[in-house]
């Protein structure tokens, strides 16, 4: 929705976004229109995203999703209490750890599926060799974030979770494809 206002030197949180916008513009029905279409679009995603927490911690801890749901919640509010005292100068490390960290998993699901445990079941709600791959790849990424900064984190991330999987998994003698 920035890119969409072509501000030049845009500043998505300042008045250089849609909510801010329509807000700077002093007309009250469209500030009205500008809180509800932000306040339903991010009610809707964070909702989502309790759920499926709640739902995940519940499962992992052997717990009630009700009790997470509101340990969470909880939680939120706190982050969003401190997002509001300017946490946004620090959106461009937060991209940067999350390129650090998400990448692995996505890679080691797809290595664990299409060639470690192909047409597999669910046996099991925990597997360490996943989590020790996973620290391997955002291990590496780190180091690629801050060392060679001409490689992809991202990518390099994936590729080393993925790869420490696959052979973690022939050294613990898991049966792979």
């Amino acid at each position: 929705m920035t890119a969409a206002l072509a501000v030049p030197d845009a500043n998505p949180f300042g008045v250089d976004n849609m909510f801010g916008y329509m807000h700077a513009m002093q007309i009250g029905w469209l500030s009205v229109l500008a809180f509800l279409f932000l306040y339903v679009n991010l009610g809707s995603v964070c909702a989502h995203c309790l759920y499926n927490a709640a739902t995940g911690w519940s499962r992992i801890l052997n717990s009630h999703m009700r009790l997470w749901a509101i340990i969470l919640g909880t939680i939120g509010i706190a982050v969003a209490a401190v997002a509001a005292g300017n946490v946004w100068a620090f959106f461009i490390q937060w991209l940067s750890l999350l390129g650090i960290l998400v990448p692995p998993i996505g890679a080691i699901i797809l290595v664990d599926q299409y060639l470690v445990r192909k047409d597999s079941e669910i046996d099991q709600d925990w597997r360490g060799t996943a989590f020790i791959a996973w620290v391997c790849g955002s291990a590496a990424a780190f180091y690629i974030e801050n060392n060679a900064s001409e490689w992809s984190t991202a990518v390099s991330a994936g590729m080393i979770g993925g790869l420490a999987y696959f052979i973690i998994s022939k050294i613990t003698g898991v049966k792979t494809v």
